[in-house]
């Protein structure tokens, strides 16, 4: 019989910021419809725990799925409403997330030039990954 454990550890915790990026034909982003991509940046405090890493920051970006975050509702939460986000970068170095939200240019064959407008702030906070029973969970916090 395996004993569970009733206490809590934070593995980590820092600040979060979220970022939206505009569709490239919106003139105004007035509604979600106008957002192409919805981003998540966690950048972790130093010294959170002592590992080879604990002197550096750790951030990461993430790609939020469906423009949004999910609307969890206590004890009925789906595994569909779990996977609302994709980790599309970690890095030490905060300079690697910020070349990831600027604006940028291409070409298409069919429509010649396109611009892809730099990330807009869209709000900030403090997170923390707490372990409960066995389960990590993202918890956020508030300011």
């Amino acid at each position: 019989m395996v004993k569970e454990d009733k206490s809590s550890e934070i593995i980590e915790h820092g600040d979060l910021f979220f970022f939206y990026r505009p569709k490239i034909d919106a003139k105004q982003v007035k509604e979600l419809e106008d957002i192409q991509r919805f981003y998540m940046i966690t950048s972790t405090e130093k010294n959170v725990k002592p590992t080879s890493t604990a002197n550096k920051n750790i951030h990461r970006l993430f790609l939020l799925g469906q423009k949004q975050l999910p609307e969890i509702v206590e004890g009925k939460s789906t595994s569909k409403e779990r996977n609302w986000a994709l980790n599309i970068l970690t890095t030490c170095n905060a300079e690697d997330i910020r070349k990831e939200l600027m604006t940028a240019e291409y070409t298409t064959e069919t429509r010649g030039e396109r611009r892809i407008e730099a990330a807009t702030p869209a709000g900030e906070g403090k997170y923390s990954i707490v372990r409960h029973h066995g389960e990590a969970a993202l918890e956020f916090l508030q300011l």
